[in-house]
């Protein structure tokens, strides 16, 4: 009764048409009405129960009658297993199929049935139509619902890619399937597995205790780049992991192992972080309570789109939180598949996902290949649960980053790979298994040796006071110091002065670049660090800018204008004289210089673009008739 109620609120949750129901039900009847003299079956409750039901017909039933008959029947074990068995092969192959994948392309079911079960009726409006042998499968076959139907494609073919035809299984159905069926391999548990040899493999468990730092002191510097939405700038994440030399995946397209560890860093709790310790690792995996759009759009690496979508609410908080869990439920030894833990996931969590369906059917894929093509071409719930997968994938990407697990590729597996240098992938890998950290934090395995790199990073000046000695991670503190420092010998570092101007042009640049200085260097400025600061500082002052003023370009043949510059009571006072003929007005004194020098008969000209030493003045007219013909030339 308790798995007939889940059942029974699945389906109104899920809420199917009245006439859906009916579609559901129709093969039920069938089964019902054939198998009534059957006295083994006879005695099952449900049975007798929803034959007797059934005896005012099917039509006839309202929409709760018809949910609660679908809920009883799936509902019962025994039931829904003797009704499993009377199927044919083909379409017992179909069920177990849709019950362990959810959904499922035309393709993958013709090739159970080994035969075409779809015509073209033209000029229809329902163009494709099941064959009459597969009639009892109309009710999980799907057409995307964005896609409209084109009576210019006369091919059965196209017409199937261009309707995205699959089949699909309600959550309710694989449910009830799931109870009965013969476990599905590697669906109901992780199954270790020995790696081939070739294979590659990858741990990081040694290197994050000295690139976390890195990342965190790229955030600080901000060499790693947000927009004002809040979204990581991928080019900048490109330059810091080239820069850095961060150790990353084989397929990775140049960014994705710093867009996971950099989208995981909270500033806020971790901007101080000199020693990275286990402790401080598992918390960062598991501190993102509050989920953010970067972290949102590191998940789904592979494809774009995330940034256009306008909708607010698109994240289910619980559903990352779930995924996130599948660290702990991996074994302590040996390898498990990605295959494995996608099949396993998908039979717990098949109606769960960290984004909308609205958002997932506006991304694109990066990537090429035939995954590309089945993402374009699938299902609307297609696209949901490879965006689930690859939720999965993402967050074990992140996992192996931070040394919690570690990677096996095969190298037979093309599809990997990238086809190009700078081809995208999905980031996927081969299998994965538990590393020391890992069993250390997850399974509380309490002898645990910290790496070499595990080291806690001092530095000191040295006995002259000019440079500092570094012990520990000296990449750390070279990037985090990088613009104002050079490197001069393995582990020294000393002040660069000509590095500090390179990057400022104003005096506020080299005071906000001496405080940040301050505030990276994490001890008391070195001596000889702040005469050296405070000696740039001086020379700044000694040069003033002065932005309220006008300059005036006079004519070097004007002799009498000259004079009154000099000598006019109110000019003289207001006039500050340059060289080649030029005078600076203060604006405060601007309107006075106008008036004055309008009132003197000399009225200026709009301001010109000209430079000051290329402006051109003609000579004075002379003569009376000179000044005649400039008239009647001008006017």
């Amino acid at each position: 009764m308790v798995i007939e109620n889940i059942l029974y609120k699945k389906i109104i949750v899920d809420k199917p048409y009245n006439d859906y129901l009916y579609t559901l039900l129709e093969p039920i009847v069938t089964f019902i009405n054939q198998q009534h003299k059957d006295k083994d079956i006879g005695q099952l409750a449900n049975f007798k129960l929803i034959a007797k039901e059934l005896q005012v017909g099917l039509k006839k039933l309202k929409y709760n009658d018809r949910a609660t008959l679908l809920a009883k029947f799936y509902s019962d074990a025994d039931l829904l297993r003797y009704y499993y068995e009377l199927q044919t092969a083909e379409d017992q192959a179909f069920i177990s199929l849709l019950t362990f994948e959810q959904v499922a392309s035309y393709k993958q079911v013709k090739q159970i049935y080994q035969k075409e079960l779809l015509y073209l009726v033209p000029e229809t409006t329902s163009d494709l139509r099941l064959r009459a042998n597969y009639q009892h499968l109309s009710a999980f076959l799907k057409f995307d619902s964005g896609v409209y139907m084109s009576y210019q494609i006369e091919r059965l073919e196209d017409k199937i890619t261009h309707r995205r035809t699959g089949f699909y299984f309600p959550s309710y159905i694989r449910l009830a399937y799931m109870a009965i069926l013969p476990k599905h391999k590697r669906a109901d548990r992780f199954v270790p597995i020995d790696i081939p040899a070739d294979w590659k493999r990858y741990c990081f468990e040694a290197a994050i205790f000295k690139e976390l730092p890195l990342i965190i002191s790229s955030l600080q510097q901000r060499n790693i780049r947000k927009n004002q939405n809040g979204f990581l700038n991928i080019a900048s994440l490109k330059t810091t992991q080239r820069r850095l030399g961060l150790v990353s995946f084989p397929n990775d397209p140049g960014y994705v192992k710093a867009f996971l560890l950099a989208s995981f860093v909270n500033l806020s709790s971790h901007s101080q972080i000199q020693e990275v310790t286990p402790t401080v690792l598992k918390e960062l995996f598991f501190h993102s309570t509050q989920i953010t759009l970067s972290l949102l759009e590191c998940l789904i690496f592979p494809y774009f789109g995330f940034r256009n979508f306008k909708q607010q609410y698109y994240c289910d908080k619980d559903a990352y939180l779930t995924f996130r869990e599948v660290i702990l439920k991996l074994p302590e030894k040996g390898w498990i598949t990605l295959e494995n833990i996608h099949l396993f996931m998908d039979c717990i969590h098949f109606d769960m996902n960290v984004y909308s369906a609205e958002l997932i059917n506006n991304l694109c894929p990066h990537y090429s290949g035939p995954n590309q093509l089945q993402f374009h071409n699938g299902l609307d719930i297609q696209k949901q649960k490879s965006i689930r997968r690859q939720t999965i994938t993402s967050i074990l990407l992140l996992a192996a980053s931070l040394g919690f697990i570690e990677l096996a590729y095969d190298p037979n597996q093309p599809e990997l790979y990238a086809a190009g240098p700078k081809g995208e992938t999905e980031g996927r890998f081969s299998a994965c298994q538990m590393t020391a950290l890992g069993a250390h934090l997850f399974l509380d395995k309490k002898q645990y040796t910290l790496p070499d790199t595990a080291v806690k990073t001092v530095y000191r000046l040295d006995e002259t006071g000019q440079f500092l000695n570094v012990t520990g991670n000296f990449d750390l503190v070279a990037e985090k110091l990088r613009d104002w420092t050079t490197t001069i010998s393995g582990q020294q570092l000393k002040l660069d002065t000509n590095k500090i101007l390179h990057t400022c042009l104003h005096k506020s640049d080299l005071r906000n670049s001496i405080q940040r200085l301050k505030s990276a260097l994490e001890i008391p400025m070195p001596d000889r660090w702040k005469e050296q600061l405070m000696q740039l500082v001086q020379n700044s002052d000694q040069v003033k800018t002065v932005g309220q003023v006008k300059v005036f370009k006079l004519s070097a043949f004007d002799q009498h204008l000259h004079k009154l510059i000099s000598q006019d009571e109110v000019l003289r006072e207001i006039t500050i004289k340059g060289q080649n003929f030029t005078i600076i007005v203060e604006m405060h004194n601007a309107l006075k210089f106008l008036n004055r020098m309008s009132s003197l008969g000399y009225l200026l000209d709009t301001p010109t673009n000209i430079p000051i030493n290329n402006m051109q003045f003609d000579q004075l007219a002379k003569t009376t008739g000179e000044l005649r013909d400039l008239f009647d030339t001008q006017f």
